[in-house]
């Protein structure tokens, strides 16, 4: 398996893990504005909704990219790679997001246009991988 891919599935998930952190966020600046004095002025709700949308937003986004991250890990989900990589770029949404969503999604569509990684994708479909490590029972079994 190149070496690309399992960069890709990495930084994939670790971009998932920072949109369910600024999910957390969102929702914390969301409480703060609800329960500050003044709550009730138009444009604190206004705020709070906003910041609302945004973090279900993000986690949706956050999800999306953990599963397609976990998928190229296995060799599988091509597609939903392709798909998490372009919605990645959503992350304008989230102002620190998009940076390294433009970055993730510049590399990730490079690595998944890798002939090599297209062959990758081909070999595990045709002949599914073993998980590189077993358990106690499954090293005695196959002795």
């Amino acid at each position: 398996m190149p070496r690309s891919i399992t960069w890709l599935a990495r930084a994939m998930m670790a971009q998932g893990v920072g949109h369910f952190l600024y999910f957390a966020l969102c929702q914390a600046f969301v409480t703060v504005l609800l329960v500050a004095p003044g709550a009730d002025e138009p444009f604190l709700n206004l705020l709070a909704v906003l910041y609302t949308v945004l973090a279900l937003w993000n986690l949706a986004l956050g999800t999306l990219l953990f599963w397609a991250g976990w998928r190229t890990r296995e060799l599988q989900g091509r597609k939903l790679c392709a798909v998490a990589l372009v919605a990645s770029l959503g992350g304008v949404l989230g102002y620190f997001c998009f940076p390294t969503g433009l970055i993730l999604a510049v590399f990730g569509l490079v690595v998944q246009l890798d002939p090599r990684v297209g062959r990758a994708y081909a070999l595990a479909a045709a002949e599914p991988i073993e998980p590189a490590l077993t358990g106690p029972a499954e090293a005695l079994a196959t002795t």
